[in-house]
C-alpha cells in the first residue's frame, strides 16, 4: 500500500493522525521562557523532528552499490598525466 493509498484508507475510515511534542527533561530545567519558546516554535520543531527521523531512516537504506562491491580498476589505471611541455626538470615527474 502506498502512502497516498494509506492516507485515503485512513480518511475513509475516519482515522485522524496527529503529532505531539513530548519533552523529557530533568526536573527544574524547564524555565517559563523555554516553555513559551517551545509553544511558539512547536510547528517548526515538529517538522524538524519529522525531517530528522526521515533522514535517519533514509540513511539506513542502501542507495546504489556499496563501495566494497566496486570492482578493482585495471592495474595502472588511471594513468597520471605527464607534463609534455618544454623546460621541465628531467629528474622529476610532473603530473
Amino acid at each position: 500500500m502506498t502512502l497516498p493509498e494509506l492516507m485515503d484508507a485512513l480518511e475513509a475510515r475516519g482515522v485522524k493522525l496527529s503529532l505531539r511534542l513530548v519533552v523529557d527533561a530533568p526536573r527544574g530545567v524547564m524555565t517559563d521562557q523555554i516553555k513559551a519558546a517551545l509553544a511558539a516554535h512547536k510547528p517548526t520543531l515538529l517538522a524538524r523532528l519529522g525531517r530528522d527521523a526521515q533522514w535517519e531512516h533514509l540513511a539506513s537504506q542502501r542507495w546504489g552499490p556499496a563501495l566494497n562491491d566496486q570492482p578493482e580498476p585495471p592495474r595502472g589505471w588511471p594513468r597520471p598525466l605527464r607534463d609534455s611541455g618544454t623546460g621541465s626538470d628531467p629528474d622529476r615527474d610532473t603530473y
